[in-house]
């Protein structure tokens, strides 16, 4: 300030006329100053008491404090200025705020139209603005990792997903549970487990559909006995019905697998009475003849076996050797009901295939075993 009071004699050299008081700088700055001084007196008296500021919770004088207006106050003179600065970055947060605001109506509606590729993108532009005391940053990613996963970007949403995991912000474990349902669509049911059990520890709320889950993975690692394990568990839940099929279907093969032919027979026809079309292919019906086959039900099995031929079973080329096997448990049921010339037929198809190495070769020990005992009738018929 010295160095401004210091300007009113450089100003005044060769200077032809003097200028009117009110016309000089440096002494309407001096008034400025005074007027500010006495403004700032009434202002300190009410505030500052022994250099001790008292902090209130009118917005204003949070407002001075937030800009440092604190020490502002012990040196008046720059009181005016100081205070046009904390003016203009409060209206400035304020326009930040309505931004921040707008993203996320804007990030609101196109989640609501279905928009995702739309709403992450709003959602980055939001995460750039927003800083962690306005939001709950991670659960706005965790929010970002569904609607990627959501719109097939499932590799960002993996990505989305292991971030929020690796810093153990996944509260409720939805990204545990998204990373699972991206697991199971590769096939990878032993990571898929994992994160399952991963969202249950992080208290994801739908433990029905956890079970049901684990009960998926475990069929496909083969664990049959936690399969039915875990749908029991999940009816007990109270799942919902819609799962109903699913669950049938799991137990039905998972007590096929472990020799409960009784009970997987039984899954079975509750499956093929609740919905006819989801045995479009007839592998329900095939399933089921192979129980029936397996408890000596030769009948049984021969009829479903023939009804899953008519349905198309092993037909589609995805099948491979299906209709291999279709054809040979055919013969093998045949011969368990004495009639040798229907079995040898289905057992030449089998061969004639040649698509199955090992079915192949039990189908000609079959008809080998038939040659014998032919040759073993003739002889003793020739020797009587």
């Amino acid at each position: 300030m010295e160095d401004k009071q210091n300007m009113g004699p450089e100003l005044n050299k060769g200077a032809p006329e003097p200028k009117p008081w009110h016309r000089k700088t440096w002494l309407r700055i001096v008034a400025l100053v005074i007027v500010v001084g006495m403004l700032a007196s009434e202002l300190l008296s009410r505030i500052v008491s022994s250099d001790a500021l008292v902090i209130s919770e009118n917005q204003q004088t949070q407002t001075l404090i937030d800009s440092d207006l604190a020490e502002a106050l012990k040196h008046p003179m720059e009181l005016s200025d100081a205070y046009r600065k904390a003016v203009y970055r409060q209206k400035l947060e304020e326009q930040r705020k309505e931004k921040l605001l707008t993203l996320g109506q804007k990030a609101e509606e196109q989640i609501a139209d279905g928009e995702y590729r739309k709403a992450v993108s709003t959602l980055d532009e939001l995460l750039g603005e927003v800083t962690e005391d306005e939001a709950d940053i991670w659960q706005l990613k965790i929010i970002r990792a569904q609607l990627l996963f959501s719109d097939g970007q499932t590799q960002k949403s993996e990505q989305a997903c292991a971030e929020i995991i690796d810093a153990q912000m996944d509260e409720g474990g939805i990204a545990h549970f998204i990373r699972s349902l991206i697991h199971l669509a590769d096939e990878d049911y032993a990571a898929a487990r994992e994160d399952i059990l991963g969202a249950l520890d992080a208290g994801y709320p739908q433990e029905d559909i956890c079970d049901l889950h684990l009960a998926y993975c475990d069929y496909y690692l083969e664990d049959y006995e936690s399969v039915l394990s875990y749908t029991a568990k999940a009816e007990e839940e109270g799942i919902s019905e819609k799962y109903d099929y699913t669950i049938l279907y799991l137990n039905a093969m998972s007590q096929m697998q472990l020799a409960r032919y009784k009970d997987s027979i039984d899954s079975i026809t509750k499956l093929l009475g609740m919905e006819e079309e989801k045995d479009s292919d007839g592998s329900l019906l095939y399933y089921r003849g192979v129980c029936s086959l397996a408890l000596e039900d030769y009948k049984s099995s021969i009829a479903d076996f023939k009804a899953a031929q008519e349905a198309g079973f092993g037909e589609s080329k995805e099948d491979g050797p299906k209709k291999t096997m279709l054809l040979y448990n055919l013969g093998v049921a045949y011969a368990g009901r004495g009639k040798p010339k229907k079995a040898k037929k289905y057992m030449q198809e089998v061969i004639s295939r040649g698509d199955d190495e090992t079915l192949a070769k039990a189908a000609q020990d079959l008809l080998d075993m038939y040659e014998e005992a032919e040759k073993a009738a003739n002889g003793q018929s020739g020797t009587q």
